[in-house]
Order: C-alpha cells, then sequence, then structure tokens
C-alpha cells in the first residue's frame, strides 16, 4: 500500500506545528522546520526526477553541513535508503562500501571529489559546490517540491559499522524496528528513576583494568555495566574488583 514515509510524516508534522521555529543551527545560519521540509521535499522531487527510485541505496558523502540533513532525508522521502558515508574513507574501503550497499547514486562534497573518482564507482553523482560535469545540489534544491507516497516496508536507509573485527558490515534498520524501539526508549527512560546507564562497547573494560588498583574501587554506585563484547578473560576480574555485574549483549549492531 502506497503511503508517506514515517520520517516524511514526522517533518510535515513539525513544519505544520511550527513552521517558523529554529530545527537546524550551523555556524550563523538557521533553518526552520517549514524550511528544512520544504527543502527535504525538494531534494525528494530532484532525485526521482533524475532516476532514483524506491530502494534504491544514496551513498551522503559530505562534512557536517545542513545539506548533507537534506540530502540524507531527502533520500528517505523519495523511497530511497541513504547511506552515510565517512568522509575519511578512500581507496579500497571506499569501493568496498559503496558496492557493498549497492549505491545508485552519490550525493556528495566537492571537496572530497577526488577520493570518490578513486573508485572508478561510475555512480549517478549529485555534487554540492563545484559539480563540472555532474548534477548540482542547488540544482536539486530548485526542484518544485512535491510529496512521494512509498510502498510500505521501506528502510531509514544503511547504517555501515565501524570495522573493528572485519569489513564495514552494512546495518538496515527498518521503520518498523524503529518506530516501537523509540516508543520502548520513551516508556522504559532509567533516567526517569534517577538511574545512569553505563554501556560498554570495545577496549573500555581492558583499559579499566590496566589502571593501577585503588582501595576505592567498588566503593561506586554501579550495578550493572551493559556490554558489547567484553573480551572473556576480562570478565570475572573486573566484575570481581569493582563490584559490578556484566550483562552482554548480543546481535546489537
Amino acid at each position: 500500500m502506497a503511503e508517506k514515509p514515517v520520517i516524511a510524516a514526522l517533518l510535515e508534522y513539525r513544519a505544520t506545528e511550527h513552521p517558523e521555529q529554529t530545527f537546524v543551527k550551523w555556524r550563523d545560519e538557521r533553518i526552520s522546520w517549514g524550511a528544512f521540509y520544504d527543502g527535504v521535499l525538494r531534494i525528494a522531487s530532484g532525485l526521482r526526477a533524475l532516476g532514483v527510485e524506491q530502494g534504491d541505496r544514496v551513498a551522503v558523502m559530505m562534512p557536517n553541513r545542513p545539506e548533507f540533513l537534506l540530502a540524507h532525508f531527502g533520500a528517505i522521502c523519495a523511497g530511497a535508503a541513504p547511506v552515510p558515508v565517512n568522509t575519511a574513507q578512500r581507496g579500497d574501503t571506499l569501493s568496498y562500501l559503496l558496492k557493498d550497499c549497492g549505491a545508485r547514486a552519490i550525493v556528495i562534497d566537492d571537496s572530497l571529489r577526488a577520493q570518490y573518482a578513486e573508485t572508478g564507482a561510475g555512480l549517478l553523482e549529485i555534487v554540492r559546490g563545484d559539480a563540472k560535469d555532474a548534477t548540482t545540489f542547488e540544482k536539486l534544491l530548485s526542484t518544485p517540491p512535491v510529496e512521494i507516497e512509498t510502498e510500505g516496508g521501506t528502510s531509514f536507509g544503511v547504517l555501515y559499522t565501524s570495522g573493528t573485527t572485519g569489513p564495514p558490515k552494512g546495518v538496515v534498520p527498518m521503520r518498523t524496528d524503529i518506530t516501537p524501539l523509540l516508543a520502548m526508549w520513551d516508556a522504559m527512560n532509567v533516567r526517569a528513576f534517577d538511574a545512569v546507564e553505563f554501556n560498554h562497547v570495545g577496549a573500555v573494560i581492558p583499559i579499566l583494568l590496566k589502571q593501577p588498583e585503588q582501595p576505592s574501587d567498588r566503593d561506586n554506585p554501579m550495578r550493572t555495566v551493559l556490554s558489547a563484547g567484553c573480551p572473556p578473560h576480562c570478565w570475572e576480574p573486573f566484575q570481581e574488583r569493582f563490584g559490578v555485574r556484566i550483562v552482554e549483549q548480543f546481535s546489537m549492531v
């Protein structure tokens, strides 16, 4: 069934209820909800006009700036899946990511085009800044804004892991996964009970264990550590030294 993407509906609601309220602050620039939503719809319409269809992957390779947000949410509102790309990636790593995600197009800053050119990926290019022979981001922003309905089951994009244990893995969060999660976070917010979370990922626990032992190590209010990837040899020594319980989480990517 065709319907408006959840993200588009949320943006539309904010733009309708608070059109003049500032949503994005960047340097001296202020962008209201109304202006942002208008820009997102223009990018979505422009992408569709260039041939981007529902389910296509659109890589977004830009520094932190408003155009990144417009491209990201514009792709979603076009029914496509945005793929944020680390601006430091190049060579084989960048080639792998673009091929692995099956990107149809890339929205890129002109300062990063040389890195992308090394891959020879040959994607549809939309360039912010000096586009030369490619489509400009500004051209997409000049497209008349049109709301686009998409089929159900669309994703919020493809997010790649850091690649600490192998090649980065693409994670595809579906909207049917995210909306219940947001509701759960709101209903089970530990901060409402004056609690503080301690989440461990990677080398944090080994680093703490390497610090000189102190008589006060167990004198802390911590009860439980939520862990992702605690080395087996650190488990019992850490629990004993700091008087806490480690709860390991699996498939949390």
